[in-house]
């Protein structure tokens, strides 16, 4: 269930960021299922810590709806 010892299981983040995306599309007007989500880990995140997420809207073409996290 855990990532490596001290250090948050990938998959986690991956589902914070899932998470946040999409209360960014609601909020931007553009609600809707992830399509594709890409996840570049720069460094493990430690367990104990606080971390923030931000999400955006950065374009919307029709039904598809780009955003970032």
């Amino acid at each position: 269930c855990g990532g490596p010892p001290g250090y948050v299981h990938g998959g986690w983040i991956a589902m914070a960021f899932d998470e946040a995306l999409g209360f960014a599309a609601v909020a931007a007007g553009h609600p809707g299922m992830t399509g594709k989500l890409v996840t570049k880990y720069r460094r493990p995140t430690p367990v104990i810590t606080d971390i923030r997420i931000r999400a955006w809207l950065e374009n919307a073409n029709g039904r598809i709806a780009t955003m970032r996290c």
